[in-house]
């Protein structure tokens, strides 16, 4: 005899068929005693092709005569399935008083939408945030937001949340949640404990599910550095102990530290000169924003992050045009700017709305120093006085082996024709006796190659000379110019 709790059960299932769903009495009877699904418990073992299957099977009667099955009871009873796996999958509990007409039709809704939906094959470069690795993650759990387990339809994400474990259902309610989908990426259970048993085991699910992770994850890393992080779990193709492993050395608390100092260089090199045209105010404001953004996302991770005080002073540290100078004062001794990054930014931006914008003024703490034009567009002007360089010829391989400042030490020798052990000197003063004698030099030098061949002559001796030829015909006389080699000899 059956205990008076299971009979109650077993009479609320029976009205629930005839009554709510719309079965006849005689494919109800049929349902609890021929195909011995007495409930909501029994009713979760199935898929919505198990309840097609079975009114195919009433209607045709099979092993009994045929039933009459209404379309509306069909719908009924597969919504009602939907409505049991929505519980499971988000780790509710299931009820018949609860499992009314409508919320059996959202559920049927949900699940026709979820079985309907494309997955995106666009694979995401995630490879591509060497620096900034939260931004890599986001983009990796969007990318498994949108792809959904082959059987249950529910999104990948829950395989690799941060937790497995679920919260109570008292403790989470649905309303903490903006939509089914986001409730099942952290309410999927991974593990089930089994009648008679008292240790969980993983879900089916779960099982098929990981392992298409783990394909997934195979797909964008198999080329880059990271792959070899999630190289040991492929055996078993465990997808989410490789997400974590991953996850680990990206985004653990040694990177958290790194991050932050890189985000703290970053910031420490935005300018603000004046308007210019492909960089305003408004550009800086999103700059500094877009590495505050950095600072939030690792402190949801468990860094300290950046204080408003911290915000404001890295900000007006980088405005670098005068007359914006004297915000700053009026910034640091307000206590409501000094703590709170919009308001500085509504001051900041109000002024130089009133004032029509701040024209550019240079950086001058970005300018280089020494600068010298020429022939290159730059040519730094190097310190070469205690450069030690030999005034002599070069072969290739030996010029090469020489310094920047040797070289242009050099190449100052060359030009002025000046005693290596006087450079040091001659090169600060052109009044130099020796930097004066040198350009005299030069200058005479440059007057003969004009004069060509043909320039004065050596005093003393003609301009030219007649040289006997070995022939006495005077056409065969050749005229040779004495230069100052001949002369000497």
């Amino acid at each position: 005899m059956a205990a008076p709790g299971a009979a109650a059960a077993a009479t609320a299932w029976h009205t629930s068929l005839t009554g709510e769903l719309g079965f006849t009495n005689t494919a109800a009877t049929h349902i609890e005693t021929d195909q011995a699904y007495t409930g909501l418990d029994t009713l979760a073992l199935l898929v919505q092709k198990d309840i097609t299957n079975l009114v195919d099977s009433m209607k045709k009667g099979r092993g009994v005569n045929a039933i009459l099955v209404s379309q509306a009871a069909e719908r009924g009873l597969l919504n009602t399935l939907g409505y049991v796996n929505g519980c499971l999958y988000t780790s509710r509990p299931y009820t018949l008083a609860e499992c009314t007409r409508a919320v059996r039709d959202e559920w049927g809704k949900f699940w026709t939408a979820r079985n309907n939906y494309k997955e995106p094959t666009e694979v995401p470069d995630c490879t591509s945030y060497p620096a900034n690795w939260v931004q890599g993650f986001e983009q990796l759990d969007e990318y498994f937001r949108t792809m959904v387990g082959d059987t249950n339809k529910v999104p990948l994400y829950y395989v690799v949340r941060a937790k497995a474990e679920v919260k109570p259902h008292a403790d989470d309610p649905a309303t903490n949640y903006a939509s089914r989908w986001d409730e099942m990426c952290a309410r999927m259970p991974h593990t089930r404990i089994l009648p008679g048993a008292t240790v969980p085991t993983n879900m089916p699910d779960f099982e098929e599910d990981n392992r298409k992770v783990w394909n997934k994850l195979v797909a964008i890393f198999k080329n880059s550095k990271s792959y070899s992080h999630i190289k040991p779990f492929a055996r078993k193709s465990d997808g989410r102990a490789a997400y974590r492993a991953l996850y680990n050395v990206r985004l653990g608390p040694n990177n958290m530290k790194e991050i932050a100092t890189n985000a703290d260089a970053e910031m420490a090199k935005l300018r603000y000169t004046g308007e210019k045209r492909r960089h305003n105010f408004e550009s800086y404001i999103n700059a500094h924003k877009h590495l505050h953004n950095v600072y939030n996302d690792i402190k949801e991770l468990g860094h300290e992050g950046i204080s408003e005080s911290t915000k404001v002073r890295k900000f007006i540290q980088g405005i670098h045009h005068p007359d914006l100078k004297f915000l700053q004062g009026q910034v640091l001794m307000n206590d409501q700017l000094s703590e709170d990054f919009e308001k500085t930014c509504v001051l900041y931006r109000t002024y130089i709305s009133q004032n029509g914008g701040m024209s550019n003024f240079p950086d001058q703490g970005t300018q280089i120093g020494a600068v010298q034009t020429g022939k290159r567009k730059y040519e730094p002007n190097w310190d070469t006085n205690d450069v030690e360089v030999e005034l002599r010829y070069y072969p290739a391989h030996e010029y090469r082996k020489l310094s920047s400042p040797q070289k242009q030490k050099l190449k100052r020798l060359r030009a002025g024709g000046i005693d290596p052990k006087e450079a040091h000197r001659t090169m600060r003063n052109p009044n130099d006796p020796l930097m004066k004698k040198a350009i005299a030099a030069m200058s005479a030098k440059a007057s003969n190659k004009k004069g060509g061949r043909g320039g004065p002559a050596p005093k003393g001796k003609p301009k030219s000379a007649l040289k006997p030829g070995n022939r006495n015909n005077k056409a065969l006389v050749k005229q040779v110019t004495i230069d100052d080699d001949n002369s000497e000899a």
